[in-house]
This record gives structure tokens, sequence and C-alpha cells, in this order.
């Protein structure tokens, strides 16, 4: 059976964390691990390495976290709280579902090209299953609950500009999905290919978010907001 973390510092006991240490212990963590995962990669950094920069040993690691994919997966988990609530709050702010529809796509594109260092953690670090005991089948980030389940926010605009158009969406689901892609294209290819001469990423947001209206079938905004 796998000593726990306190038996291998030395034998002795050490006491419960307060919750006071364990938050403060996990958000130092947190922060060195971002920035390494996103200068490194993933897979290039070890525990020994994060704990290093922490001043801490190896083994206290895990007074703090399971594993290592559970460090990144608290990335994750924050970095997309943080996208979610700016694109709600800007579509929250709009006079119709319309609106918000747009303000929240251009949101969505905007929020990466602002934060590329997130986009990389969060997307040029695939999952991968872990089981962390012996009592739990591993899983998927993605299939955690929680994990984005706030997409569904957008699938409720989508259905509510419809819905005020006199339109019907068949597959919200595909179309969300459809959405999602575009997204994450036109963001993907921003950060990651700069080289290329890519017109200035205001006229391609713009662009961009005219198709995913087209492509539901939907009326383009016409009016003109920040």
């Amino acid at each position: 059976m796998k000593k726990n973390a306190m038996e291998e510092e030395g034998g002795q006991g050490r006491p419960p964390l307060t919750e006071l240490e364990l938050q403060q212990g996990r958000e130092q963590i947190l922060a060195v691990a971002r920035s390494l995962f996103h200068r490194h990669g993933y897979d290039a950094v070890s525990i020994r390495r994060i704990m290093r920069e922490t001043s801490r040993s190896p083994m206290m690691f895990y007074r703090y976290f399971p594993s290592k994919r559970a460090v990144i997966r608290y990335l994750w988990a924050d970095i997309l709280d943080a996208f979610y609530t700016y694109c709600e709050e800007g579509a929250a702010r709009m006079s119709t579902p319309r609106f918000g529809l747009e303000m929240y796509l251009r949101r969505s594109i905007q929020y990466w090209l602002d934060h590329p260092s997130d986009f990389k953690v969060l997307y040029l670090n695939p999952d991968a299953l872990e089981s962390e005991s012996n009592e739990t089948e591993p899983e998927y980030f993605a299939d955690q609950p929680g994990a984005y389940d706030r997409t569904e926010y957008l699938a409720n605009l989508v259905r509510e500009t419809a819905a005020a158009e006199r339109l019907e969406i068949m597959d919200i689901e595909l179309a969300v999905q459809q959405l999602i892609v575009q997204i994450l294209g036109l963001s993907f290819s921003i950060i990651m290919i700069p080289e290329l001469p890519w017109r200035d990423a205001g006229t391609h947001i713009d662009e961009t978010i005219r198709s995913m209206f087209v492509t539901l079938g939907l009326p383009y905004p016409t009016s003109d907001h920040q």
C-alpha cells in the first residue's frame, strides 16, 4: 500500500493542514504549475519541478493534490469559469437575445485572444484517463459535472434568438457545437500561427460571427455596440 505524504516526509505524522493552509498551498502550486504548463507543456513538467519552485519537498505535493492530473484539471476549471463569466456578463447586458448572442460570440473569441496563455494551457494539453484510486473509474475532465455545463447558456441564447425571430433550429446541440468549432478555430489560428499575414483580429471576428449567424439561419444584428 502506498505510504501517504506524511509518512514519506520522515516517519513522523504531521498534523493535518488547516483550511487556510490547504487553500494557500494549493493556490501557490496552481500558480507555479500554470506558468510551467504554459511554457513547457504538461508532459514536460514533473511534480518535483513544481514543488521545487514552491520551495516545498516533492512529497508535500500529495498533501494538496492527489495527482499532477488533478492540478491541470483545477486550472482548466478556473480558466473556464473566467471565460464563461466574461461571455455571460457581456450577453446579459444586451437588450435582446439576438444582440446577446452576438455579444457572447464576440467575447468568446476576444477572451482567448486576450488570454493566449490560458488558451494554450486548456487546449494544448490533452486530457487523459488516469485512475486516482481503486474505488473510482477514471473519467475525462469534460465528463465531470460542471466542466462544460455552462455551454447551456449559449444554447439558450440560440433558442431564444430563434424563437424571437419565429424560426426553429432543429438540432440545438449540433448548432452549438458548430459555433464552438468556429470560435476555437479562429482563436487557434491567430494565437498559434501569428507569423501568417492575418488581417486584423477585429475584421476576422466580425466576419466569423456573420458566418455563424448565416449558419444558424438567423439575421445578423445591425446596430453597433461595445
